[in-house]
């Protein structure tokens, strides 16, 4: 080795000076090759084309220039600096400030699948047991847990750009996300970023034409799945799969998954990765399908309600999903469906199990059924009044707490919304009690992605103080409650309704009375007449009918205060004419109040003290982390 630069003095500093530069030179004539780090996971093909402050400048084929810190080469690519170790997980391999290409291979050179069903497997609808039987917990490995941190994201290229979305993967603690533009016309852009949740670095950074969005990401996190994301019906229909390299996207395979269905049909629902080679897929026309990664071919198929949201437990060995009027289990390595079972109506089902597979969740047009896993008995069915879930679905992090619409914090025991977590754009969790949030800040400042606890401690520290106040929970087992029934004006309309309200009560451990703490009120009352018009067979779509609507409604009050009110409407939202009978005759019956909606209302089990507040309180998303 020789001497150091302090050893030698001034001369010998500029000799070596001049000696790098004639290296740098030399090596800038060779021919391209491939450079690759300390080491050896992340590799580049390219010339060297200078040094410059102690990073190699290296050209790529395309024009694009990656800066590489010169300590970080392999010993090969250094032999006149000493070796000098990466930070572990660091990609070193960092896009140039003013890159010309970010890497992307042209799509023309994507292989184009194409899809033959006529050979896939389809599964049957029917378990190969005759009980709904698990062994639970279904825990996957232990992991410690990230920190909670921020990692830079950059500042949105456009005001009209937005996260198209963000897919995580919990074995390669990586998560991509996504944005995406209109502009340029008419193809659009989409952006994507790839972080490390472990080391709290951004990775890749990267364009490419056209609008996607992410479906799932791969174990490695060097794959992902991406589905067109273009407004409209049959528009999320297209999928391309993209490895991930430090030069950038490669777009490896595109194809369309349900070209034999028709119009929205065609559109991609819902995705998942099991291993790296393999992947499920669900589409709008019901189809679930286990697929080949790397050819784009299905191996089996098992259809279901194409407006669900499956979900794989913890373990990643049973995947949960409906079919509108069933709830059942799939065994992934078997093949099979392993457990079925009758669930009530439920459109558009999102599934969700807890942080240990025990329980299983489902939220469904305003209520949250949640079952023992173990034995697919109904532990809780909770009606949802007063909280929005709409597209956002779900997350369970912590056994006890679930956000819903992936914003609010639901208390899944005492059925009750406790907090709120106001800033992020999208959400998903990451680990036991944690949530990986997305916050942009502008098209000037850089938005990040922040790794949070859920519940927050300063919800832990309100919640605690909060309990010691006698009144905290107005409504819970032992409370009396008193019955508010005189507006009901048909007399024996209302004893039914007392009578089905006092069990309702008591089934959730209450009692009835005229000194109650808390009032149960119902009303039935005579709302404005209104207009609708019915679609079906045999029934012209613009012809609209006049009906006077009967508007039942049921309140919690506290001192005064709602907690909790539900309502039904009188007019039927479907009909089905009997022979020789009108649309007319059907909505003259149904003018009067529907005391049905007293008998098959659900009653929260568990009612905070109304303060005018959203809960106990809220949580604020920024780029510096969860406040």
């Amino acid at each position: 080795m020789p001497p150091t630069l302090k050893q030698r003095g001034f001369a010998t500093l500029a000799l070596s000076l001049l000696f790098i530069g004639l290296c740098t030179a030399a090596t800038s004539a060779q021919e391209q090759r491939t450079w690759s780090d300390k080491t050896g996971k992340y590799k580049i093909e390219g010339k060297l084309k200078g040094v410059v402050e102690g990073k190699a400048v290296l050209l790529k084929s395309n024009g694009a220039e990656v800066k590489i810190d010169v300590k970080k080469l392999s010993d090969a690519d250094q032999k006149y600096i000493e070796a000098h170790p990466p930070e572990d997980g660091d990609n070193p391999f960092e896009s140039s400030d003013n890159p010309k290409s970010e890497g992307d291979k042209p799509e023309a050179a994507a292989k184009k699948a194409k899809v033959d069903w006529s050979d896939v497997q389809t599964l049957a609808i029917a378990p190969s047991g005759e009980e709904w039987k698990f062994k639970t917990p279904l825990s996957g490995p232990a992991k410690e847990p990230l920190k909670n941190k921020a990692i830079p994201l950059p500042p949105k290229s456009n005001f009209f750009e937005g996260v198209s979305g963000m897919a995580v993967n919990h074995s390669a603690t990586r998560a991509v996300v996504v944005y995406g533009l209109d502009e340029p016309k008419p193809e659009g852009t989409t952006r994507l970023v790839l972080c490390d949740l472990s080391s709290g670095k951004t990775l890749l950074k990267t364009s490419t034409k056209g609008k996607l969005a992410p479906v799932a990401l791969n174990d490695k996190g060097t794959q992902v799945l991406m589905r067109r994301a273009e407004f409209g019906f049959g528009n999320a229909d297209r999928l391309e799969i993209w490895n991930l390299n430090p030069q950038g996207i490669e777009k490896a395979l595109v194809w369309h998954p349900n070209d034999d269905a028709t119009g929205g049909n065609r559109d991609v629902k819902w995705g998942a990765y099991l291993e790296d080679d393999r992947f499920l897929l669900l589409g709008a026309n019901g189809r679930l399908a286990l697929w080949k990664a790397n050819s784009a071919e299905p191996v089996y198929s098992l259809q279901i309600d194409g407006g669900s949201g499956p979900a794989i437990s913890p373990d990643r060995k049973l995947l949960a999903f409906s079919t509108g009027q069933q709830v059942g289990v799939l065994d992934l390595e078997k093949s099979e469906v392993v457990a079925l079972q009758g669930t009530p109506h439920t459109p558009w089902p999102q599934l969700c199990f807890n942080p240990d597979g025990t329980l299983l969740a489902c939220f469904s047009h305003g209520k949250l059924l949640v079952w023992n896993f173990a034995d697919g008995k109904l532990y809780r069915d909770i009606p949802l009044t007063g909280i929005h879930v709409g597209g956002g679905g779900m997350v369970w992090p912590h056994p006890q707490f679930m956000l819903l619409g992936k914003s609010q914090l639901f208390d899944v025991e005492n059925q009750v919304k406790m907090w709120t977590y106001n800033g992020g754009e999208a959400a998903e969790m990451v680990g036991l009690g944690q949530c990986a949030f997305v916050v942009n800040a502008g098209t000037d400042k850089p938005g990040a992605l922040v790794v949070g606890p859920v519940p927050t401690p300063a919800f832990e520290k309100t919640l605690s103080a909060a309990k010691k106040q006698p009144d905290f929970f107005v409504l819970k087992p032992g409370t009396t409650v008193k019955l508010v029934l005189e507006s009901l004006q048909d007399a024996q309309e209302r004893e039914k309704v007392r009578s089905a309200l006092t069990a309702k009560l008591k089934e959730r451990g209450c009692e009835v009375g005229p000194n109650g703490t808390i009032d149960l009120v119902a009303t039935a009352e005579a709302g404005e007449e209104r207009e609708i018009s019915y679609h079906g067979f045999g029934i012209s779509p613009w012809k609209t009918h006049k009906v006077r609507e009967y508007i039942s409604k049921l309140t919690f009050n506290y001192q005064g205060k709602v907690c909790w009110q539900t309502q039904g409407s009188s007019v039927p939202g479907f009909i089905q004419l009997k022979e020789g009978e009108t649309i007319d005759q059907v909505l003259r019956r149904s003018e009067r109040p529907n005391y049905a909606v007293f008998q098959n209302v659900e009653l929260p089990k568990m009612l905070m003290k109304p303060t005018g507040a959203d809960g106990l309180g809220s949580s604020q998303v920024t780029v510096a982390g969860v406040q």
